[in-house]
């Protein structure tokens, strides 16, 4: 695109914009602007902050702030998932990886429960659960 076409593209744009010239590692002078080289790697923590600022703005400010846990249910589910990152790390000193690995998967269990994920698990138990099974 050309710099008057870019420049209409990115006024028309409803979200933020970044804008990010590359491959610096190769340009004679600095950039006007986020320069950024893959090769080196200049300058990619700067495009990852402002790439965090523009997706998340108001919340990073937010950092410092204390979450606040107001359900009961969400503590549990919480004190569950840190209990089960201990038990992992425990087994994976002992170099007990099956275990490691059932503890870090309740502890994704755990976490799941706190944000309302719904497994496959749960679709069969309510499927199934109407169902008469037997006579």
């Amino acid at each position: 695109m050309g710099d008057a076409e870019s420049e209409r593209f990115v006024a028309a744009c409803q979200a933020p914009v970044v804008e990010v010239v590359t491959k610096v590692d190769l340009a004679a002078r600095s950039p006007d602007g986020l320069g950024v080289s893959v090769v080196t790697g200049a300058g990619l923590d700067a495009l990852r902050a402002r790439l965090a600022e523009a997706a998340f703005g108001r919340l990073l400010a937010l950092g410092d702030v204390e979450p606040v846990v107001t359900r009961a249910r969400h503590r549990a589910a919480l004190e569950r998932a840190l209990g089960e990152v201990d038990a992992f790390y425990v087994a994976r000193e002992q170099q007990v990886d099956a275990a490691a690995a059932t503890h870090l998967r309740a502890a994704v269990g755990a976490l799941d429960d706190l944000i309302g994920a719904v497994t496959p698990d749960d679709v069969l138990d309510r499927v199934f659960a109407s169902f008469c099974v037997g006579k």
